[in-house]
């Protein structure tokens, strides 16, 4: 009895890898007016900002937000998403790099700790955040280029 349950448990984790592969793909679309892959779907409206220093995302917007660091560092404070969701956000470095971020302070990084960023030039982050309805979990993925 006990190795049906097992197979189920592992034909379930397996359905559930297909439904969220075929939904990573499916979004991405051909734009003949920018002649590129635009991203739809997943995550919604795409947000793209240059730093000033200070930035507000607003996660009602989009759930996507791709910023690029102006010339000094930033510090972000987060618009609340109307329900728990997911969030992402890729972090550039602009030609100089070595910038940094002060996170806001409903972000909870594993450890209590904050990541540290790529700081090569042009060199790309990635940051998962899963807004729970008072918090955000923060996941961090970096040095990508």
């Amino acid at each position: 009895m006990k190795k049906i349950f097992k197979n189920v448990g592992i034909l379930a984790c397996l359905a559930i890898l297909f439904l969220f592969i075929s939904q990573v793909f499916a979004p991405w679309k051909y734009n003949p007016f920018t002649r590129k892959l635009d991203w739809y779907g997943l995550f919604g409206a795409t947000q793209t900002v240059t730093g000033d220093g200070t930035t507000t995302m607003n996660w009602r917007s989009g759930e996507l937000f791709i910023f690029t660091f102006g010339t000094q560092n930033e510090t972000f404070t987060f618009t609340a998403p109307a329900t728990p969701t997911k969030i992402i956000l890729i972090l550039k470095q602009d030609g100089v790099g070595s910038r940094t971020v002060t996170w806001p302070g409903t972000v909870d990084w594993p450890g209590g700790v904050a990541p540290t960023l790529s700081t090569g030039a042009n060199d790309v982050d990635v940051v998962a955040l899963l807004w729970d309805g008072t918090n955000y979990l923060g996941l961090f993925n970096g040095n990508f280029y």
